[in-house]
């Protein structure tokens, strides 16, 4: 592995209305770099009277595409933070996972709580389609996993090589999972995703 620049690939301030454009997945797709952002909204600031760092942060999904993998431009926003509630997409990953005859693109990323809400984090996965060259979310596929009230973040959903599916996970910082479920039970509904009915592989 090399670094192949200086600067980042896509800088802060890229986009009008954001700061901050960083912890980016890519996956490749019809002949096409497809790179999902975790993009700020402007406008945040330091919060020192509390133990969170920022107010008004508020995180969304930025899509940047690219032919070469090396130089991307901005396509579009994908979701927003404080929608279906969601009050802030963090690193979104982007995986295309095989269940039985079919494929499908599955976006996991970190759903967070509004601040003040007590809540933890959690990890949320929505299913993508595809479209003439741009993903969007299909309605009513999104959900969160794992047990509530963890901590939960840093996900990525993939084939195991027995055709399984498979979900990597950090739990309270420092805890890394790794759970799996049959093929032919994705198949029936790719979020089949209980805690209970996972097999517990590590």
């Amino acid at each position: 592995m090399r670094r192949v620049s200086d600067e980042p690939i896509v800088a802060a301030g890229t986009v009008t209305g954001y700061g901050p454009i960083f912890n980016a997945g890519v996956i490749q797709h019809d002949s096409r770099f497809h790179l999902f952002a975790r993009a700020v909204r402007s406008g945040y600031r330091r919060n020192d009277d509390a133990d969170e760092g920022f107010r008004d942060y508020i995180s969304d999904v930025l899509v940047f595409t690219s032919t070469d993998g090396r130089v991307y431009e901005f396509q579009q926003l994908l979701t927003a933070g404080a929608t279906d509630g969601v009050y802030a997409y963090e690193d979104p990953r982007v995986q295309r996972v095989q269940a039985g005859d079919e494929h499908h693109f599955i976006m996991s990323y970190t759903n967070l709580s509004s601040p003040g809400s007590g809540q933890a984090w959690r990890v949320g996965l929505h299913r993508l389609a595809d479209q003439n060259g741009r993903f969007r979310l299909r309605r009513g596929s999104g959900c969160v996993v794992g047990p509530g009230g963890i901590e939960d973040k840093d996900a990525v959903l993939f084939n195991l090589r027995d055709g399984r599916v498979a979900l990597i996970h950090r739990i309270n910082r420092n805890t890394v999972n790794l759970v799996c479920w049959g093929g032919s039970e994705v198949d029936r509904s790719w979020a089949i995703v209980v805690v209970g009915s996972f097999e517990r592989v590590v």
